[in-house]
């Protein structure tokens, strides 16, 4: 009779080990995506968001260059980074992309190339990202599946930005957070696979951001390292700054070299 009652024990657990098992496998993508959007602190945290300047500095090559991040809804970002003594801009409205880069000898704003067009409007997405509303946005994405990532279980997503650009995505599985992503950037006219890691999560403003993370070309010997330094979330930020000035006069440049 024991060995009866073992047995139709050892059935009822197993029974509901099998009811349980595709429940655990069924999780989907949407599933991961509402458990990060509640670790950064929930959509409405997110949607009281509207403008935000940031402080910080890039470390490279025993160099750290101080930048300056002002974004603004819908979709308006400006990027302001001082190197050699110059300030180089990049910049996107909302409908134009744009760059002043001293440091060749053009001091003029110029369109941005299309090579760089979709980080700089990705960027112009920052306090939502491209998992919230990824659909809306004409983004795909994809849950590949869970992953041990020097020791930290991640779920793995991959994410075809609506330009056609592909990122991989990292999420903690425990905390829900973004803490790698792997992407292919253009760099000075080159293709370049990238690792870049998040680090140091705060709440600002009732959202979670991170303040430090670092990037990593394939085979290269060293990266950049970025330190957030300051967020102001709410600045009072005027829409004209992320629009292209218009060019210099370059009268004086000429006679300059004449």
């Amino acid at each position: 009779m024991r060995n009866i009652r073992l047995s139709s024990l050892l059935l009822v657990a197993l029974a509901a080990l099998l009811l349980v098992a595709p429940v655990a496998a069924q999780e989907t993508v949407d599933d991961v995506i509402a458990k990060n959007i509640e670790a950064r602190g929930g959509m409405d945290a997110i949607n009281k968001v509207e403008s935000a300047v940031i402080k910080g500095a890039m470390a490279m090559g025993g160099m750290e260059m101080p930048f300056t991040i002002t974004w603004k809804r819908p979709n308006m970002v400006r990027m302001d980074f001082e190197m050699q003594g110059m300030t180089g801009t990049q910049a996107y409205d909302g409908e134009q992309a744009w760059m002043q880069m001293p440091f060749g000898g053009n001091p003029n704003p110029e369109p941005m190339p299309d090579s760089q067009i979709d980080q700089v409007k990705e960027m112009a997405d920052w306090i939502e990202g491209p998992l919230i509303n990824y659909k809306d946005k004409g983004h795909t994405v994809e849950l590949v599946g869970k992953e041990d990532v020097d020791g930290t279980e991640a779920y793995k997503l991959k994410i075809t930005h609506t330009g056609g650009r592909v990122v991989e995505s990292w999420i903690d599985a425990e905390y829900f957070l973004e803490f790698q992503q792997k992407s292919e950037q253009d760099m000075m006219g080159q293709k370049v696979t990238m690792l870049t890691t998040f680090g140091d999560f705060k709440e600002v403003a009732g959202v979670m951001l991170p303040h430090a993370f670092d990037n990593m070309a394939e085979g290269a010997a060293a990266g950049q390292s970025f330190l957030l330094k300051e967020i102001e979330i709410g600045a009072d930020v005027d829409a004209a700054v992320f629009t292209m000035p218009e060019a210099k006069d370059d009268h004086a440049g000429h006679a300059h070299r004449h």
